[in-house]
């Protein structure tokens, strides 16, 4: 069977770009829900409350934001450069990585050895988040930045990872968030 050069993962370009509307539309809808008062209305709530921790709960502050932008530096520094310091892997640089026997990724490979950061970081603004060296003029307006440093990635390789991050999935044909 050959495959039709007008298909991407399975789907022809309408397709994909119909799949894709349905996501910008519930993030519109969602918007204008939210724009309008709909989910802070009283029996919305009533409705949607009954213990349940899955429903939606009041922000702790009123949004301010108004823009986002979303920088994703493929091939760029590692995030232990830029963002997220470990100064427990400062302590443990050039050593084996720890045996873990049930990880069957680290069993079909020779994993090697810790590698530390070399950058410095200081802390910066009111929050005090540590800022690298790399982004001398950013500690300056380290107070109006969101960092995140909850995500991780089901899989060791860095294509998946990247994936995972962009999508939600660790296999390729879903729509990413840039």
């Amino acid at each position: 069977m050959t495959r039709n050069s007008k298909e991407f993962c399975g789907q022809t370009r309408r397709e994909l770009l119909w799949q894709m509307g349905g996501g910008f539309v519930g993030t519109a809808l969602t918007y204008l829900l939210a724009r309008d008062g709909f989910f802070a209305r009283a029996d919305y709530a009533a409705t949607n409350a009954a213990g349940s921790p899955l429903s939606p709960k009041p922000a702790h502050f009123a949004a301010r934001a108004k823009a986002c932008i979303f920088i994703f530096n493929y091939g760029g520094p590692s995030q232990v450069d830029l963002w997220d310091p470990k100064p427990a892997l400062a302590k443990y640089n050039g050593q084996p990585i720890p045996n873990l026997d049930n990880d069957p990724l680290l069993k079909v490979r020779k994993p090697g050895t810790l590698l530390a950061s070399s950058r410095k970081f200081t802390k910066a603004g009111q929050c005090g988040v540590e800022v690298s060296d790399l982004w001398p003029h950013l500690a300056g307006c380290i107070d109006e930045l969101a960092i995140i440093r909850s995500t991780y990635a089901d899989s060791f390789a860095h294509g998946s990872g990247m994936l995972q991050m962009n999508t939600g999935f660790l296999r390729q044909g879903f729509p990413c968030l840039g």
